[in-house]
């Protein structure tokens, strides 16, 4: 049974927001293990090295989103930094 956070595991790639002020971190992340990255990353975004990513023919990502001070008890991929 897990109980790291997924803030504090290798596979938490965090998301930001925009407001009016600038970029700010957001209550949650892409899980990187568990999500299929777009196949072109869109204009700002940077996707981690390692992981699976979209079919050219394809191109749609499926996030797996999670929220960083949550615990995946379930989870088999955690790795704690």
């Amino acid at each position: 049974m897990n109980n790291v956070k997924c803030r504090d595991c290798v596979h938490y790639d965090p998301q930001s927001k925009f407001t009016p002020r600038g970029p700010k971190d957001a209550w949650y992340g892409w899980c990187a293990a568990r999500s299929v990255y777009p196949h072109k990353a869109p204009d700002g975004q940077i996707i981690p090295d390692g992981v699976q990513r979209a079919d050219a023919e394809a191109p749609i990502a499926k996030p797996f989103i999670v929220q960083g001070d949550a615990v995946q008890t379930a989870c088999t991929n955690v790795v704690k930094r």
